[in-house]
């Protein structure tokens, strides 16, 4: 498909002119163009080119078609993106269960934290499931109930 957009024409000099589109300034080459091209015209533009002078009125019009329909382009693109990123959160959310967490590779079978040569625990050391009843031998031989 190809589109183009209405521009006015701010400068001409022999083969191309200035043209601003949406506040955003061209040099296009208007050897497309067969009558005379003035400033303050409107032309279409295209890949570079002036191809037709057209009425302010109608390039106004078209101008504020193709705006609004980037805008809602725009706001279809921003939303899509955010509902992907809360997807990816509730996903990330609910395939990650903090409670069972071990956060140390070095943790004993038992899940407790204690590593080679600490003397204690992390405050938060629970040995309330995991054991079967039978804590002895764990963290330092007298078993993950001692401490």
């Amino acid at each position: 498909m190809c589109l183009g957009f209405p521009g006015r024409v701010e400068r001409i000099d022999e083969l191309t002119a200035d043209v601003d589109i949406a506040g955003t300034k061209r040099n296009v080459s208007r050897i497309f163009i067969a009558e005379e091209l003035n400033i303050g015209d409107w032309v279409m533009v295209h890949a570079g080119f002036a191809m037709s002078k057209m009425d302010e009125k109608e390039a106004k019009e078209t101008l504020d078609f193709l705006l609004s329909v980037a805008n809602d382009e725009e706001a279809l693109e921003e939303e899509f993106y955010k509902n992907l990123d809360n997807k990816t959160n509730q996903d990330l959310d609910s395939n990650h269960n903090h409670e069972n967490h071990n956060s140390n590779s070095n943790a004993h079978k038992c899940g407790c934290h204690k590593e080679d040569g600490d003397d204690g625990h992390s405050s938060n050391h629970n040995h309330g499931s995991g054991h079967g009843g039978d804590k002895k031998g764990c963290c330092g031989g007298g078993g993950c109930g001692s401490h």
